[in-house]
């Protein structure tokens, strides 16, 4: 699997069998992961090792008294604090941290398995912080072994034709219906016992039912809901192929190209929230322009009924960078201004696709000083962080499209104004942040140098228990 984004799991030798159980739980539930297969310490390890926490993913740390007090953990944390890559930690048992680990790791969310009483809450929790980026996107779902009474109904009526992508729940083909010869776009999920398998099984019964609505209300540029298989392996849901180019690009779009996208998005998102459907997922590789330039809105499967109560309220939706802040809290609860937040996100993504960071809310000025402050403004608002702060409807985010660049010569000056202190002030903190962090994580790994050429004083781990990238 070289190339495809994974995680690596740090941890001490001395914690194998607590280790495992949690390797356990990520192998089950179709996780990518990388940990160190015993290469003893050196050049060749340090090399290897530095390597694979550049490429990963996401960089999950395993605390317990014996790792705080290893200096290859430390070291571990410090090169993936320093490429700044996204940390999930798991305390293994209730742990004091050092100071130096405190000042790296004290802001970070954390997961204590000692606060559940039941595994399956743990290994819900486990898997909701771990990137779906990570999860294996390989061919498996037509394989003789899993044959059953859905892929033998599907086969029966439908030709696959190619594969058009895949995710970390479903694997998208293109088929041709065998009586009628119309092109579809398939769906396929291997369900199971398993917590992924479970949410798989979830996600498509909802975008299922979410489907079913917007067919029922004739909403336009959306797919249309064809067909249906499930068994207790698999499930197929078949929709409508719409043909057309992603917005996912590297190439920027001018202000008046993105302001007519928003605008049509806009219209798709008030018709699903006349119909009761958060979406929860909008970004720009769900986003298709067709030929004759209209815009459609793909992928429902993290879409939520909110009459019906659709996905289990705990399970966390979206995709980093563009997910509302809300998506990711258990509190706060997901309606309709997620998705402009989403739309709002989309729309500085296309107006600087190389500079758009999935971390970072900079003002798209600082980004691209030619866009305007009347839209700047209209983006500003739509990606507030608090959900009461953003326009309150998709129709009126959509009149404040309309009007941006329109303004008035004193709205304008104001605008800029605020712009460019906005743009000073977020240039300084910046400078503060990076100089304060380059001082910290240089006194961190300072007192580190030299470790690498120590042994791990453990025995290696059994090929049998390795878990490593194809």
């Amino acid at each position: 699997m070289e190339g495809k984004p994974f995680l690596f799991v740090s941890y001490s030798r001395q914690d194998l069998e607590p280790v495992q159980d949690i390797l356990r739980i990520l192998r089950a539930n179709h996780f990518r992961f990388w940990y160190d297969m015993g290469l003893k310490s050196g050049v060749e390890w340090a090399e290897e090792l530095g390597k694979k926490i550049d490429q990963c993913d996401q960089f999950l740390v395993i605390i317990s008294s014996n790792s705080v007090k290893s200096k290859f953990v430390r070291k571990e944390i410090g090169m993936a604090t320093e490429l700044d890559k996204n940390i999930v930690v798991i305390y293994i048992e209730e742990t004091v941290l050092s100071s130096g680990l405190s000042l790296l790791l004290g802001d970070i969310q954390s997961i204590h398995r000692s606060f559940y009483s039941r595994e399956s809450d743990f290994q819900r929790s486990l898997c909701e912080a771990i990137s779906s980026n990570t999860l294996y996107q390989s061919a498996e779902v037509f394989t003789p072994e899993r044959t059953g009474d859905a892929e033998r109904g599907f086969m029966g009526s439908y030709t696959i034709l190619s594969k058009l992508g895949a995710g970390g729940i479903a694997q998208v083909f293109l088929a041709r219906h065998n009586r009628t010869g119309a092109l579809s776009a398939v769906k396929c999920g291997n369900i199971g016992d398993s917590y992924m398998g479970n949410v798989t099984l979830e996600c498509f019964e909802t975008e299922r039912a979410v489907l079913s609505e917007l067919m029922s209300s004739s909403c336009p540029n959306v797919p249309v809901l064809l067909d249906w298989y499930m068994d207790e392996r698999q499930v197929f849901l078949i929709e409508s192929f719409i043909s057309g180019e992603s917005l996912k690009s590297d190439t920027a779009l001018s202000e008046e190209e993105v302001v007519g996208i928003g605008r049509k998005v806009l219209k798709i998102l008030a018709r699903l929230h006349e119909s009761g459907i958060v979406y929860r997922d909008m970004k720009p590789g769900n986003l298709i322009r067709d030929k004759f330039g209209d815009i459609h809105l793909i992928d429902f499967n993290t879409a939520i009924l909110t009459e019906t109560g659709g996905v289990a309220p705990w399970m966390l939706m979206g995709t980093r960078g563009f997910a509302a802040p809300e998506q990711y809290s258990r509190k706060a609860p997901c309606g309709p201004t997620a998705d402009i937040y989403g739309l709002g996100r989309t729309m500085e993504y296309l107006l600087s696709p190389q500079n758009f960071d999935m971390n970072s809310r900079a003002p798209i000025r600082y980004l691209r000083r030619d866009v305007s402050v009347g839209l700047e403004a209209v983006l500003e608002r739509m990606t507030a962080p608090e959900s009461d702060a953003r326009y309150s409807t998709a129709g009126e985010a959509a009149e404040a499209l309309e009007r941006c660049g329109s303004l008035g010569p004193i709205k304008r000056a104001a605008l800029t104004i605020r712009s460019n202190r906005g743009i000073r002030r977020y240039a300084a903190q910046e400078r503060e942040i990076r100089e304060r962090r380059r001082r910290d994580i240089g006194e961190f790994t300072q007192r580190l140098d030299g470790d690498y050429e120590e042994m791990y004083e453990t025995e290696k781990l059994s090929d049998d228990d390795t878990e490593t990238l194809d």
